[in-house]
């Protein structure tokens, strides 16, 4: 079946210009020029900061801003084209002297849809982890070795509580996307 594995990128500095801008309302967005039909590119963020009991705690405002977060974590792409499901996941480091990583397992991470169906993401040898040094910025891509269902409308895409603390994306599954 075509399965792949986490694909880390090199991390870059945080100081890099961005190349995304996000526009999107932090529970669902489209881009309106996105290029292909079978891709969501809302670029979802969260930001996220340790409170004096090492909690992590939610950090931004009513419209989505994200000030002071010692890391921002983003849902930036989910493809459903050819038969699979990718998602693509960023983090930014802010803070000065810690690596933050990102465990992308299903222990971690869980994938339904609308209609209740679970999507399995296929785990690398050993544990796939985007790991982030202090000041950067690294991506990783999970993938889900089939094809959404034809009749969803939403994919719910759960962070656990590991290690940021809960978080949920929304996105919505376009009617050309590729179904398998």
């Amino acid at each position: 079946i075509g399965w792949s594995a986490l694909q880390p990128a090199a991390p870059v500095s945080i100081d890099a210009p961005s190349l995304v801008v996000s526009t999107s309302l932090p529970a669902g967005g489209i881009d309106p020029i996105a290029t292909q039909e079978c891709v969501w590119s809302g670029f979802q963020a969260i930001g996220r900061s340790r409170d004096d009991d090492g909690v992590w705690r939610d950090v931004g405002d009513a419209d989505g801003v994200i000030a002071d977060a010692m890391v921002i974590i983003s849902l930036d792409e989910v493809s459903f084209c050819d038969g699979m499901i990718t998602l693509r996941w960023s983090l930014r480091n802010h803070s000065t002297d810690e690596v933050l990583s990102l465990p992308l397992t299903n222990e971690s991470v869980s994938i339904r849809d609308s209609l209740g169906n679970t999507y399995v993401v296929q785990e690398a040898a050993g544990v796939p982890l985007l790991m982030v040094p202090p000041g950067m910025f690294g991506a990783a891509t999970a993938s889900i070795g089939r094809a959404i269902d034809p009749n969803a409308s939403t994919l719910v895409v759960t962070l656990h509580d590991a290690p940021f603390g809960a978080a949920t994306w929304l996105v919505p599954i376009t009617p050309q996307a590729d179904r398998g």
